[in-house]
C-alpha cells in the first residue's frame, strides 16, 4: 500500500479523527471509505442512464394498448 500525505486544517484533521474513532476505524480507513463508496460523476452518469432505459422500457410495456402488460409480482 503506497502512502500518501495530504494537508487539511486541523479542524478538519480532528474532525475526521472523531468520525474515525465513532465508526471504529482510521481515518485513513474513512477516507478510503468515502473513495471507495462515492461515484464518480461518469459513474453516476452511467447509472442514469441504465435507469432511464430501465423506465423507458417499463414504459413502452405499461401503454395503453400494448400487448404486454405489467409483469406480475412487481
Amino acid at each position: 500500500m503506497a502512502h500518501t500525505t495530504i494537508k487539511v486544517e486541523s479542524s478538519v484533521r480532528d474532525r475526521l479523527a472523531i468520525l474515525a474513532a465513532e465508526k471504529g476505524t482510521t481515518i485513513a480507513g474513512l477516507v478510503g471509505e468515502f473513495a471507495t463508496h462515492t461515484l464518480t460523476q461518469s459513474e453516476r452518469d452511467e447509472q442514469v442512464a441504465k435507469t432511464l432505459e430501465v423506465l423507458h422500457a417499463r414504459a413502452l410495456r405499461l401503454r395503453p394498448g400494448s400487448r404486454a402488460g405489467p409483469r406480475s409480482g412487481r
